[in-house]
This record gives C-alpha cells, sequence and structure tokens, in this order.
C-alpha cells in the first residue's frame, strides 16, 4: 500500500509513513478511506525493485556521460613529458604560443630537427625569395598554430612508448621520472638558435640595402642588362646569313654605353676552318643596325704587304682592325666585372657580357 500523503510505498500493517510521518490508519470520523489495501503483495514487492533499478539506471549513465574517448593508457606518462601547459596542448586545438613564437616555441618543446629545418626554410625563402616572405610568414604562422599540438602530442607519444620499452625493467616512477627528464622545454637552445638565425637574415638584409655594391637596384639593372644583351644577339645571330658572314658561330659579345641614353654594341665571333671573322652591330633608340664584319681583313693585309693598299682600303683595314680589338677588350672588361663581382668589389653595374655558342643558339 502507499502513504496517502506522499505515495511513498508502505508496508500493510504500517501506519505511519518512513518518508513523511503521515499517519495511514483506518477509517475514521473524518471519512478517512483507505483505498490501497486492495494492492497485491506481488505489487508491494515489485515496484520497489522497480523504483531502485531506476535510480541505478540514472547513476550509470551520469558516470558514462563523462568523456572517456581518446582515452591514452600512458596518460600519466605523457603528462610527466609534456610537462608545463599540458591541459591547453591536450584539450584546446590552436596553439597561440606556436602561433606567435613560431620555429623558436617548436625549438622549446625539444623538436629540434623539426624547428631547425623550419629555420633553415625560413631563411632561404627570407634571403632568395623576399617578395613571398610575408605571404609566407602569415602561412606559416596560421599552420602552427592549427597544428602544432596534434604533432607534439603524436611525437610525443612517440617517445613515451620508447621511453616505456627501453626502460622497461624500471618501475613505474622510474619511467615518470625519465619522461620528465627527457621531455619538458629547453628555453636556453631555442634561445641561442633563435638568435643565430636572426643574425644571419639581419646581416644578409644589412648587406643588401646598405652596401651600395650589393643592393637590390644594381642586381635589378645587372638581370635587365643582361636579358636586353641576350635579346639583341639572338637577333644578330639570326641575320648572320642576310649579311653574309662566313662561319659558324662561336661566341658574342655585348657592351652597354649609358652615357647619354642606353646605346648597345654586338660582336659576333665566327669561325670558318682556321679563320675567325668578327661581325658588328650598333643598337640605338632606332633598333639593331648591321655594320660590317671582318671578312676582308686578310685581302687587305695582303695589299698593304705588297704596298698596293689605297688610303680608302687603309682606313677600312684599321676599322675592321678596330672591331677585333673591342671584341677582346670588352670579353675581357666582362670578366673583370664578374671577378669583382663573385669577390663582392664590384663598385658599379655590369655593362660588359659574354654569350657561349651553346646560349645563343638555345
Amino acid at each position: 500500500m502507499r502513504c496517502k500523503k506522499c505515495g511513498k510505498v508502505i508496508r500493510k500493517d504500517e501506519r505511519f509513513c518512513e518518508g513523511c510521518g503521515y499517519y495511514n490508519g483506518e477509517k475514521d470520523s473524518s471519512g478517512w478511506d483507505d483505498s490501497f489495501d486492495d494492492i497485491s503483495l506481488d505489487e508491494e514487492e515489485t515496484e520497489p525493485e522497480k523504483e531502485e533499478t531506476f535510480e541505478e539506471f540514472d547513476l550509470k549513465t551520469e558516470a558514462d556521460d563523462k568523456p572517456q574517448k581518446f582515452h591514452y593508457e600512458n596518460e600519466d606518462l605523457l603528462e610527466a613529458y609534456i610537462g608545463e601547459d599540458y591541459k591547453m596542448i591536450k584539450k584546446i586545438p590552436f596553439n597561440i604560443y606556436a602561433f606567435l613564437l613560431n620555429w623558436s616555441y617548436v625549438l622549446y618543446r625539444k623538436l629540434y630537427i623539426t624547428g631547425i629545418l623550419g629555420l633553415i626554410v625560413t631563411a632561404v625563402i627570407a634571403i632568395y625569395f623576399r617578395e613571398i616572405i610575408f605571404t609566407y610568414w602569415l602561412i606559416m604562422m596560421v599552420a602552427l598554430g592549427i597544428l602544432f599540438n596534434f604533432y607534439y602530442v603524436f611525437v610525443a607519444k612517440r617517445r613515451v612508448e620508447h621511453i616505456k620499452n627501453k626502460y622497461s625493467d624500471l618501475d613505474r616512477f622510474g619511467i615518470v621520472n625519465i619522461c620528465e627528464e627527457k621531455g619538458g622545454v629547453n628555453l636556453f637552445f631555442a634561445l641561442i638558435a633563435y638568435i643565430i638565425f636572426l643574425a644571419v637574415i639581419i646581416l644578409n638584409y644589412v648587406n643588401i640595402f646598405y652596401n651600395p655594391d650589393h643592393n637590390p637596384k644594381f642586381w635589378k639593372e645587372n638581370t635587365e642588362n643582361k636579358a636586353t644583351c641576350n635579346s639583341l644577339i639572338k637577333v644578330s645571330y639570326n641575320n648572320l646569313e642576310t649579311y653574309k658572314v662566313p662561319g659558324t658561330i662561336e661566341e658574342a659579345v655585348c657592351k652597354i654605353s649609358k652615357a647619354n641614353f642606353p646605346e648597345y654594341d654586338v660582336y659576333m665571333k665566327t669561325k670558318d676552318k682556321n679563320k675567325t671573322y668578327y661581325a658588328y652591330f650598333h643598337a640605338e633608340t632606332d633598333g639593331l643596325v648591321y655594320k660590317r664584319n671582318t671578312s676582308e681583313i686578310n685581302s687587305l693585309e695582303l695589299k698593304k704587304a705588297n704596298g698596293l693598299i689605297t688610303d680608302e682600303e687603309q682606313a677600312l683595314l684599321n676599322s675592321l682592325k678596330q672591331i677585333e680589338n673591342n671584341y677582346s677588350d670588352i670579353s675581357r672588361q666582362s670578366k673583370k666585372e664578374d671577378e669583382l663581382i663573385n669577390s663582392k668589389n664590384n663598385k658599379s653595374e655590369k655593362l660588359n657580357f659574354i654569350f657561349s655558342k651553346e646560349e645563343i643558339i638555345r
């Protein structure tokens, strides 16, 4: 039977409810009617069991609701290895320190190989691909912020397993101590490595922007000068047959004069059996113009040797020899400029260029 006031199940012979203390006696003058006397004994015995079973089920469900996903059996060792910021690294997907400190934080977390490789790649891009350095830096910051925690936990678990297997003869306390020693952070190494990295980058930029012999304008002018000469030489090469220059191409030189406005002197060197010839082209604002070649020089020298050369022919012979001399001078100047550039002692842009046969015909 049940209590008339609170509804708690009580025995048939009990009149006071254990739950609320209400009196459940016989019908009296006030009109009390015990309407629960007809409940069977089976119901009285089974109802408490259902209620108790339901309560146990609720307790079990509440316990099961606790997050048990991705449980790691060596969590204590992992926590000892990671050390500080363990909860942040395990539970937060974005690492603000990796985002702000980049590779220095990777080194700080003793990921030495990853951190050093990252610094090398960053240095190469900063030195040789300066035009994309800011895009690279932004992508790197976001990527490290998002991926670092996952990568670091993955590496830490592998190292924990290695330590556990290597020191399997030790007790749990001993393995925890080793994990603490092998893991954690290394501020000193991270600072030294990052200082070296910054020194390399700063010295390189100082050399580029403050050394008058090696600045971006200088290298841009050199690149543009060579590209222009290369175009003129290819045009000259394609016109050798048109102007009946004997022999096959061997080499070419180009000289740039910037006294008033850019002028270009192009000399082509050809060879036919044992004889060498030179063809001279000149380019100004009107375009490339063919001047002459030295195919007549041998016959004029023969006339001069026999005393049969005229004044006009002597002037022509002198101009042809000047073409040969100019070619030699430009070739010598180009090699000298290359030596100065390689030794970082150049004081001006490169104005003389040599092009090999392979560079011309390809």
